[in-house]
């Protein structure tokens, strides 16, 4: 009877994992195919849980995810304040290197995004390397690095 006390939420198992989990009646758990146990006071429980010995484990954490396609604030946001006021005073000089990292600043500007492991970004942290950004190579590997989540 559905709004009946007697319903009950099910796990289905198979291989150990929680595969599926259902609000049903008891006696309708016995017409299934494969494992099902009752979960009703253990709201926790849910696809993807392992199941052993009648007991529930939380699954793994995803593990970390690492974006390389950043927008322009996020990649603007890999760099510290240091390194900004290095590139916008690098970029105001007359000379031929700020005149190219101008031409780079304003075509990363254009773009909808940024893919900082692109070969396309190469020249740009050539240029930086070769100019003397803070930490060098170690520093423009990090850049390169993308975004965790």
């Amino acid at each position: 009877m559905v709004g009946d006390s007697l319903m009950g939420r099910f796990a289905g198992i198979e291989g150990g994992i929680v595969a599926n989990v259902i609000i049903a009646e008891p006696l309708d758990i016995g017409n299934l195919p494969g494992e099902w146990v009752d979960v009703t006071n253990e709201a926790a429980v849910g696809m993807g849980w392992g199941y052993s010995g009648g007991v529930f484990t939380e699954p793994a954490p995803a593990p970390p995810v690492t974006r390389y396609l950043l927008t322009g604030a996020e990649w603007v946001s890999t760099f510290t304040d240091t390194e900004w006021a290095w590139l916008k005073t690098q970029r105001l000089l007359t000379t031929a290197a700020g005149k190219q990292l101008d031409k780079f600043m304003d075509a990363i500007r254009w773009s909808d995004s940024i893919n900082v492991e692109s070969a396309n970004v190469d020249p740009f942290y050539s240029w930086m390397l070769n100019n003397g950004i803070p930490g060098g190579q170690t520093r423009i590997d990090e850049l390169r690095a993308g975004v965790t989540e």
